[in-house]
């Protein structure tokens, strides 16, 4: 497979994350999170950086992409897609870090969470001192 198709696959799933269109849920593996489609799973992880020239503590973003049994068919990072950074005029580490944050806020349900929480302080600021 081309990794051209993998540039085209990030490009769509970040879109359609950022238009809420895509239902991110957890998994067993803490930090991440996955999206189920008719015969195929995507999952969006993060691990330390293997590129020797990047600084301690950088990460890479990874998807995996499991057949319709969980098996790993594919697999690539943020650094596969480099060479493709110019092609799209887009950086595909900027890309792929926003959508592991926003499946993340989904998955774990942040929204509900800052709903509920404005929520309560909009009742303690309605509350009529005496």
């Amino acid at each position: 497979m081309s990794y051209e198709k993998l540039a085209n696959l990030t490009l769509k799933l970040g879109q359609l994350t950022d238009q809420g269109k895509i239902d991110w849920s957890e998994t067993p593996e803490p930090g991440t999170f996955q999206v189920s489609f008719s015969d195929y799973s995507v999952l969006i992880s993060m691990q330390r950086s293997v590129d020797p020239a990047t600084p301690d503590g950088t990460v890479d973003y990874v998807y995996v992409i499991l057949d319709d049994e969980g098996v790993e068919i594919e697999k690539f990072t943020d650094l596969d897609l480099v060479r493709y950074n110019d092609i799209y005029n887009v950086i595909f580490f900027k890309i792929m870090e926003s959508t592991y944050q926003t499946a993340r806020r989904l998955a774990l349900g942040s929204e509900r969470a800052v709903n509920s929480i404005l929520n309560d302080l909009d009742v303690l600021s309605d509350e009529v001192p005496f």
